[in-house]
């Protein structure tokens, strides 16, 4: 689900800045909207990018700890951390959000609070895939 909506929005992003690039040169004016939409999605893309990350558990690894210390360990402490900032990230991208509704963007006067939801939103999704990642080799000793 995650991977069809940043498809969507990298999509988006793509023809509203090819459109902003066209109008510019050809007929010598920018869409103001365009790029402030195309900056807002690109936030949201970044961050959910990170979740389907977690989730596919592709985040980066640095070979010369992982060979000094256990995959298990490792493992369970990345996580840990992972699980951490996501709490923080829904702590106060709840609390950043809540007090930004009141806030508008210049051109497309959008409330900043919707844009600055992508963090607890993602921070949740994180939360969600790193307890899943973490209970999948349970469930598959389980089985055998």
């Amino acid at each position: 689900m995650i991977l069809v909506i940043l498809i969507a929005m990298m999509t988006i992003i793509t023809v509203l800045i090819s459109i902003n690039v066209v109008t510019r040169y050809i007929w010598h004016f920018s869409i103001t909207w365009n790029e402030e939409i195309t900056r807002f999605m690109f936030i949201w893309s970044v961050l959910f990018g990170t979740s389907l990350g977690i989730k596919r558990r592709n985040h980066f690894n640095l070979n010369i700890v992982s060979n000094l210390i256990s995959i298990k360990y490792l493992d369970l402490f990345v996580s840990i951390c992972i699980l951490l900032f996501s709490l923080v990230m829904i702590i106060e991208g709840f609390k950043l959000a809540t007090r930004t509704f009141t806030q508008l963007s210049p051109s497309l006067s959008i409330p900043m609070g919707y844009i600055y939801l992508a963090i607890p939103l993602t921070g949740l999704f994180n939360v969600i895939f790193t307890i899943n990642n973490m209970l999948r080799p349970l469930s598959h000793q389980e089985e055998k």
